[in-house]
């Protein structure tokens, strides 16, 4: 099951780098992006500026509207038709500037404390198109490692009104579990506001006020 886990979770980050790919050729036709190519395979080429995948060159197809060649090659940036960033290798010393009318995109699957540039409207107004954690996002990834959409609407732990209502006798309506504590985004500060207006119980060691059950406590 892990093995199945971790093969899934590969190939749902391919899926999200086509996802990009292909969002930034739809930019070509919505915000008329110009592009004539001048390679001998007549498609347009994307660069992964930051180095991530595809060592030479990959032809992708979009549903069959879009085709292109995608490539970290740098040399090939003289028929270039957008630019590729891979957040965790996103270096603000290195970029193709000046910055002309070709589209960057952002693909950053990672915790903000990887890259809190893109956690203000600065960063993510440097690209044309951006796929990241956050929800400003063109393409936000906040489902990324959802193994199954059904999982959406599982009732395996479902629990109805009348029995939830009976449990707020023994545990508070929220529950918070973090252990990671000053994070860039602050959470500990939202839920130590929404502590005031109703009951949380706080397992993990940020805000903590009740304990785990042993049996729920690493290497307990």
């Amino acid at each position: 099951m892990v093995i199945f886990r971790q093969i899934l979770r590969v190939r749902l980050k391919y899926i999200l780098i086509a996802v990009i790919v292909c969002g930034t050729m739809s930019l070509f036709k919505i915000q008329k992006f110009t592009y004539t190519p001048r390679n001998t395979e007549n498609y347009p080429i994307l660069i992964w500026w930051t180095p991530f995948i595809f060592e030479n060159k990959k032809l992708i197809s979009c549903e069959d509207r879009y085709t292109c060649v995608v490539t970290k090659n740098r040399s090939l940036e003289f028929d270039v038709a957008a630019y590729l960033f891979y957040g965790s290798n996103f270096k603000e010393d290195d970029l193709p500037l000046p910055k002309k009318n070709i589209p960057w995109a952002i693909f950053h699957e990672e915790s903000p404390k990887n890259l809190p540039f893109f956690l203000y409207e600065e960063g993510q107004h440097l690209f044309n198109i951006t796929s990241t954690f956050s929800r400003d996002s063109s393409l936000p990834l906040v489902l990324q490692y959802l193994e199954d959409l059904q999982l959406i609407t599982d009732t395996t732990y479902y629990v109805n009104l009348k029995q939830k209502n009976k449990l707020l006798k023994q545990i508070s309506p929220v529950l918070y579990i973090q252990s990671d504590c000053e994070t860039p985004i602050e959470r500990d500060l939202y839920v130590s506001e929404l502590m005031k207006y109703i009951a949380v119980d706080s397992y993990g060691s940020c805000l903590n006020n009740k304990r785990l059950p042993e049996q729920y406590v690493p290497n307990a």
